[in-house]
């Protein structure tokens, strides 16, 4: 998470994946929770990848393992894309809830940070002049 005169962004290592411009901010607050911006959407799509990783095992139910398709054996790598998606959706921790001129979003924290490196971020956003609501602890 960085936070500069410009805005917010939420980083993953050294590169941006989300980015919001200080000026479509309005409240920011920091909340516990799940770090999906839209789980249950985010769940949805992960049983629909689990069902599609799953069905080429009918064959190996049926015992007809070697008469599989090629594009069955991909299939199964579906389970795995579903398996993490779902694992993503129920995951919990802090995050920056920021409510902008278009909507919300959720800017999470990858790593848990200690109390001290907390009170350092909210200082620094408070150097360039962000009100941080402490929802959570």
């Amino acid at each position: 998470m960085r936070v500069t005169e410009e805005g917010m962004a939420e980083l993953d290592g050294r590169r941006v994946r989300c980015s919001v411009p200080r000026e479509t901010l309005r409240e920011v607050s920091l909340e516990f929770g799940t770090l999906a911006e839209r789980p249950i959407r985010q769940l949805g799509m992960s049983l629909i990848f689990i069902y599609l990783g799953l069905f080429p095992f009918r064959n190996l139910l049926n015992g007809q393992l070697w008469v599989m398709h090629p594009v069955e054996w991909a299939m199964i790598g579906f389970l795995m894309v579903g398996v993490t998606a779902a694992y993503g959706a129920s995951r919990k921790g802090l995050y920056l809830s920021v409510k902008t001129d278009n909507g919300s979003r959720k800017l999470p924290f990858r790593k848990r940070p200690t109390d001290r490196q907390l009170d350092q971020f909210v200082a620094e956003a408070a150097s360039f002049g962000f009100i941080i609501n402490r929802v959570a602890d």
